[in-house]
């Protein structure tokens, strides 16, 4: 997997952007791009971001495709593994999500995991014990859940459902300690819920069911009778939503034709009248698509927290067994996916209803509407993870399936056009050093549409390559493309600030300044509320601006600020880090690393790469290594390539060894960088100064434009400080 963009969230599609503009004509399709002697990188599951993708392209297959089994055996060995790491960290909470993870493999076919999940034996018989050391209830009903459905026969199923009960009812007198005798059964649904939810298996969702409607009727009960106390509103505050628990529940095991009978009794409180009315028009021979349809836009809720696509989605795939044919439910269906985050199954679902509407249609127009935004997105994760050569040829279906639409549905505006195909294989192949063919890409795309966050883009690649009065020109058609919106005064501050850096480096020092400063103006202007992300950017952008404009101690509290606003933030933290090496701030630079190593949801991604920052610049300066980078990279053990830069750079790897996977340009600029810098000889031997030199023209002429390396190695040429 290519390394994301330390500084350049322009490339990153940081804010969501959808335009709807005019259709353009066509270009002529461009001959294939020459991407050099490159190779995609390997689909590596250990990575979270690959196993992620594989996971979507399972989701993808259809419920009869053969290749199903291999691949989530393939997950779930990956993903145990990760369960397994978390444990050996003695962090039972990472790992309970990690557990439930690797437990929604088999959502959609509960039936395979006895056999697919057997191998994993051992890791969850170690894990219930970690739980249960711990007093982890609902961790050690988790694990033993599991643990029944592979057992090897009925007795250990019937064994681990009897050490569930007792960890429940363990569980039940606990809350009823703490919240009267009404508390019953409270902590018990709420344990049960996500395991039932993401593992529709029959005995877990007939306890858990059942567990609901007995509670909802003994709270309505109370209630009716006038029994009502804090301790009991405390303690069932859900039960106001337990027709539409049950109904998850049940929809999402494939029994939604029980959903009427099981809710058609409840009265008082939780009760559901029309969700009861709804679930009753699915039964029988004279329910529709329609009336399926119905049930799941019921279930689906708005949006929002409590808005459940999960169930809406499930209760329409099975929808689809009963009316295969139905464009409308199919689209959706593929909509549900949509709202699940997953793109490969919506493609499969839309592709169906796309050719069999072959001459055209309202169906076949909707479908493709929702199309031409998913083929973007299946281009961007291929274009933006080191796999140039595949995304190609999802870029050569694009235009084609785009051509087709131009035929069908002359003058058409679509949810993503050809311009945001063409654009974000660009950007993703700035990603990846590949920078003219990327800048061809770009420019056709900003012909077709002038998109500030393209024009932003090619403006950075112009910095890069030191054409400052092109920048300039770039960054200014940006500019004068943003619109008076949030997302609008957002491209607007990071253009202006390219367009500083442009005037500053063609020597323009007093355009330089009023650019910073507009910029600092417009971030200033936008207030405190933000999402998490885009307020740490927020300041880290303030920051590196009165960098620029002298005032150092300012920049450095901003800069600060960035990490307290977003505390688990990889990109964030990393940012901050190689802004302050550049910048010769080792000391503030080092203080920054160890609040990310630190933190438990930073990566180990985002880690490995700043203990070699610190290391690298460590021995530049010479002193002594950090120990805490040096323990972190020691303690590195997986198979990913940083794993291989952890060990390269501890001694348990030479140069040599890693040259042979070094087969993309980000993991050749890696090499050669810290060879240079770690002083890594092929005998244990330092590198000699001409050698260094050379090594580091060999990073710059990589291309990698957006790696923190490639800045370092320029900067170190430009001073000639190696």
């Amino acid at each position: 997997m290519v390394r994301p963009p330390i500084r350049l969230a322009a490339i990153t599609l940081a804010l969501p952007l959808v335009l709807l503009l005019a259709a353009c004509p066509r270009p002529r399709a461009p001959a294939r791009i020459d991407l050099g002697p490159v190779s995609d990188a390997p689909w590596e599951l250990e990575d979270v971001d690959d196993w992620q993708e594989v996971r979507d392209q399972l989701a993808g297959l259809a419920a009869t495709d053969p290749r199903r089994h291999d691949l989530r055996v393939q997950l779930a060995a990956a993903q145990a593994d990760r369960v397994g790491r978390w444990l050996d960290a003695n962090r039972p909470a990472l790992a309970y999500e990690a557990l439930l993870e690797l437990a929604r493999l088999w959502t959609d076919e509960p039936t395979a995991l006895a056999a697919e999940l057997a191998p994993a034996r051992d890791l969850l018989t170690r894990a219930r014990g970690v739980f249960a050391k711990s007093g982890a209830d609902r961790e050690v009903v988790l694990t033993l859940v599991l643990l029944g459905e592979i057992g090897p026969d009925a007795a250990a199923h019937d064994a681990a459902w009897t050490e569930i009960d007792e960890v429940l009812g363990f569980a039940d007198q606990l809350a009823i300690a703490e919240n009267g005798a009404m508390a019953v059964r409270a902590r018990p649904i709420e344990i049960l819920e996500p395991v039932a939810m993401a593992l529709p298996l029959r005995a877990l969702t007939d306890r858990y069911v059942d567990l609901v409607l007995a509670r909802q009727a003994a709270v309505a009960d109370a209630l009716a009778a006038g029994s009502a106390s804090f301790e009991l509103v405390r303690a069932h505050s859900d039960v106001v939503s337990a027709a539409h628990a049950v109904a998850a529940a049940l929809g999402r095991a494939g029994r939604a034709d029980e959903i009427a009978d099981r809710i058609a009794g409840m009265r008082g409180i939780g009760a559901d009248d029309e969700l009861a009315r709804r679930a009753r028009m699915i039964v029988g021979d004279a329910a529709t698509a329609r009336d399926w349809i119905a049930l799941a836009r019921a279930l689906r809720g708005k949006d929002g927290p409590d808005a459940d696509p999960g169930t809406a989605h499930a209760i329409e795939v099975a929808a689809l067994a009963r009316f295969p044919d139905d464009a409308a439910l199919t689209i959706s269906a593929a909509r549900a996916a949509i709202d699940l985050g997953r793109v490969h199954e919506p493609i499969r679902l839309l592709e169906g209803v796309w050719r069999a509407a072959a001459a055209g249609g309202d169906d076949a127009g909707d479908a493709a509407d929702l199309l031409t935004e998913l083929y973007r997105q299946r281009l961007a994760a291929l274009a933006f993870n080191d796999r140039p050569i595949e995304a190609q040829d999802r870029l050569a279906e694009l235009e084609a399936f785009h051509a087709e639409l131009d035929r069908r549905y002359p003058g058409r505006v679509w949810e993503a056009s050809l311009a945001d195909g063409l654009a974000t294989m660009g950007r993703g192949l700035v990603t990846q050093g590949e920078l003219a063919a990327a800048t061809a890409l770009l420019e056709r795309a900003v012909k077709l549409e002038a998109d500030p966050e393209d024009l932003e883009t090619l403006a950075t690649v112009a910095i890069k390559q030191g054409r400052f009065a092109e920048a300039r020109r770039w960054a200014d058609r940006g500019l004068a493309a943003t619109e008076e919106t949030p997302l609008g005064r957002y491209r607007r501050a990071r253009l202006l600030k390219l367009d500083g850096d442009a005037a500053a480096g063609a020597g323009d020092a007093q355009a330089a300044q009023e650019r910073w400063t507009q910029a600092l103006t417009v971030w200033a202007d936008f207030g405190g509320d933000l999402p998490q992300p885009i307020a740490a950017e927020r300041f880290a952008e303030a920051g590196e601006l009165m960098w620029d404009l002298g005032q150092q101690d300012r920049a450095i509290s901003l800069l600060e600020g960035a990490i307290d606003v977003d505390a688990d933030g990889g990109e964030t933290h990393s940012r901050v880090v190689a802004f302050l090496v550049v910048h010769g701030e080792y000391t503030r630079a080092l203080d920054a690393f160890h609040r990310a190593v630190l933190a438990d949801r930073i990566g180990a991604y985002h880690k490995v790469y700043m203990s070699l920052w610190m290391l690298a610049e460590a021995r530049r300066l010479g002193v002594d290594p950090d120990p805490l980078a040096v323990e972190y990279l020691e303690g590195r053990d997986g198979v990913l390539w940083y794993d291989e830069m952890a060990r390269l750079a501890t001694g348990r790897r030479t140069v040599a060894e890693l040259a042979a996977r070094a087969t993309t340009r980000g993991r050749r600029a890696e090499l050669a960088y810290y060879t240079a810098m770690l002083g890594l000889g092929d005998h244990g031997d330092a590198r000699g100064p001409t050698e260094v030199r050379s090594l580091l023209e060999g990073v710059v002429a990589t291309d990698m434009v957006l790696f923190f390396e490639y800045e370092m190695a320029r900067h170190y040429l430009a001073a000639d400080v190696p």
